[in-house]
């Protein structure tokens, strides 16, 4: 909440913006968005957050209860942890 309150976090990338209403196709909104259900693991390196945030970590999973599972994910992937 911190970022939000107080710094620049930029706009909502435009391949996660709302396409489905009539005119925000050529808006670019929907554009290069990758489904990540539709590959192994349901999951494919995609830019979520905006660019002046994009490599803040806002999760760090512990190594307690399923949080350990995320976290040994999350390291395979190359993600902090």
């Amino acid at each position: 909440m911190a970022d939000v309150e107080s710094k620049d976090t930029g706009e909502i990338p435009l391949h996660l913006r709302d396409a489905s209403h009539s005119g925000s196709k050529a808006l670019g909104h929907g554009k290069g968005y990758i489904y990540p259900h539709d590959y192994p693991g349901h999951y494919v390196r995609q830019q979520y957050l905006p660019d002046p945030v994009k490599d803040r970590v806002y999760y760090r999973p512990s190594d307690q209860g399923y949080e350990k599972e995320i976290r040994k994910r999350m390291a395979e992937r190359g993600k902090n942890n």
